[in-house]
This record gives structure tokens, C-alpha cells and sequence, in this order.
């Protein structure tokens, strides 16, 4: 397929969902939503923030009841464990500037381990390297045996963990 087909594809799906949402009808009296941008805030690379370096931020949310924002930190771990950070952000002005994004607490996330753990010296490596270890498929294949060999096998892997 040609670049100019893909795009028009593309195009054609995008109108499709919009129509099939509502949006590019707004004779129905829903607004459609609208979009403002008011700026950018940039974050000086190797900015430290209670000691974490924040690096990039993704996936921000708004937690409305707390007048506060989310946002994952996108480090994968290399610079500090996986955390995000709470931020508020001052557009009072009706502009997003540098200084308006201020760092309010950061909580580090638990790293857990799940794929492919199905005895229990796999679980006792990975529990020796993650905050937490998850096993999955292997336990569902006990329980196809039996709830005791699901339990057993439960025992076995929380014993092999207890031993690092």
C-alpha cells in the first residue's frame, strides 16, 4: 500500500470514529471537545527532584478532588527505581511558562517479575533482584490438577523466596 493510500486510510478511520462518536456532529447539542494549547513548560534535563532525577514525564493525569497532577517518570528504572511524581501546575496567567510546573512528591513503584516463573528456584532468582514476583500460568496448571497441588506449589515458591 502506497504512503498516500495509508494516509488516506488512516484519514478515513479518524473521521469514522469522530462520526461514530458523535463528535462531527455537534447538532446533536453535545460540544465537541475542545483543545487549547497554552504553552510549554520544559524541564531542564538532570533536574533532581528529592533525590530522583526526573528525566522525562508521561501519562499525566489530573486528580481533581486534590487540585494535583500525575505523571510517570520515563526512566525505565536506570537512574532510579520506576516512580511517578505528584506536580501542580499555574496557569492562573492563561499561559503554561517555564516555572509553572512545580515538583510536589515523588513515589517510587514496586518492580514485579511474572513471566515464565514456574519452579521454585526461578522464583527465589527473580525475588533476589525484584520487589515482587508474580506466578501466573503456573499455578492455573496446578489448580487443573488439583486445588491442593495449586496450594502445594504456592507453598513451594513462598518458601524459595523466604530463603534468599
Amino acid at each position: 500500500m502506497s504512503m498516500g493510500k495509508r494516509w488516506v486510510a488512516v484519514v478515513a478511520v479518524i473521521a469514522a470514529v469522530a462520526v461514530g462518536a458523535g463528535l462531527a456532529d455537534a447538532g446533536n447539542g453535545a460540544k465537541p471537545p475542545q483543545l487549547e494549547f497554552l504553552g510549554q513548560a520544559i524541564v531542564p534535563s538532570g533536574t533532581m527532584f528529592a533525590g530522583t532525577t526526573v528525566g522525562g514525564l508521561s501519562s499525566i493525569t489530573y486528580d481533581s478532588a486534590r487540585g494535583v497532577f500525575y505523571s510517570l517518570s520515563d526512566d525505565q528504572s536506570v537512574l532510579q527505581p520506576a516512580r511517578f511524581y505528584t506536580l501542580t501546575v499555574d496557569v492562573s496567567d492563561g499561559r503554561l511558562d517555564n516555572g509553572d510546573v512545580q515538583f510536589r512528591g515523588v513515589t517510587t513503584l514496586p518492580v514485579c517479575v511474572g513471566f515464565g516463573i514456574s519452579q521454585p528456584d526461578q522464583a527465589r532468582t527473580v525475588a533476589a533482584m525484584a520487589d515482587g514476583v508474580v506466578v501466573g500460568s503456573a499455578i492455573v496448571r496446578a489448580a487443573e490438577e488439583s486445588v491442593e497441588a495449586a496450594v502445594s506449589l504456592a507453598q513451594a515458591m513462598r518458601a524459595a523466596i523466604d530463603e534468599r
